[in-house]
């Protein structure tokens, strides 16, 4: 972000295509459009089919947005990482292949979508919806958090957090370490469970596990009641 009520997007695209036979070349372009409050930028590479021998090798495509923090960001790539820094207005980010980094995020609702990359978030507030396949989630320095993550394959961790989250993993495992939280709402299925938790007045904890490990760690001081089922 930056302080000027104007955006400005640099795309930067270096590749090396050579062609020996018959056939059409490899071709990059950018599509800019703007409908009233709209901004969009579409990168579009393009290959013909050709007959012969053809080489091609990429050696940058990047993006680099500035802009009022304000904005609304809606991302969505296949094989590139993404990283967002100091930003307050809402974000929608789909990836494929790519990773995503997260850095001092105050904005009201962040949503990710996420496929074989990995997903790093630290000082973030706000409400988090999270749905990933095979990649790692990992949260740090969170408040005021109302997160719902869905993982597949992937392991989740959260680090001296405040906030309530309702967390389901298939095959990965859940960590939180140092999180305040009233509302817990932990599924796994082949994954182990390991929570260390701060003292609250009231903690609702709900954790169903079908093939892992669950291990609960209390601040001395707390009164509780247990009801378990095995």
């Amino acid at each position: 972000p930056w302080d000027r009520d104007v955006v400005d997007i640099k795309v930067h695209y270096r590749a090396d295509s050579k062609l020996f036979g018959v056939g059409g070349k490899h071709s990059f372009d950018t599509e800019f459009r703007q409908s009233d409050d709209v901004i969009g930028v579409i990168g579009k590479e393009r290959r013909s089919s050709s007959i012969g021998f053809s080489y091609f090798k990429r050696y940058e495509y990047t993006y680099t947005i500035h802009g009022p923090r304000y904005l609304k960001l809606d991302v969505e790539g296949e094989d590139g990482d993404v990283n967002i820094e100091n930003w307050q207005g809402q974000i929608y980010c789909r990836t494929e292949d790519g990773n995503i980094d997260l850095q001092n995020i105050h904005s009201p609702r962040t949503r990710i979508r996420l496929e074989d990359g990995d997903l790093h978030m630290e000082s973030l507030q706000g409400e988090l919806l999270v749905d990933g396949e095979d990649g790692d989630v990992v949260l740090r320095e969170g408040k005021n958090l109302l997160g719902r993550i869905r993982l597949e394959d992937g392991d989740l961790t959260i680090k001296r957090s405040q906030g309530d989250f309702e967390i389901n993993v298939d095959d990965g495992d859940v960590t939180l370490d140092q999180v305040r939280a009233s509302m817990l709402d932990i599924r796994t299925e082949d994954g182990d469970v390991e929570l260390a938790l701060l003292k609250l007045d009231r903690i609702d904890l709900d954790i169903t596990a079908e093939d892992g490990n669950i291990t609960v760690y209390l601040e001395p001081g707390i009164s509780a009641s247990f009801s378990i089922d095995t």
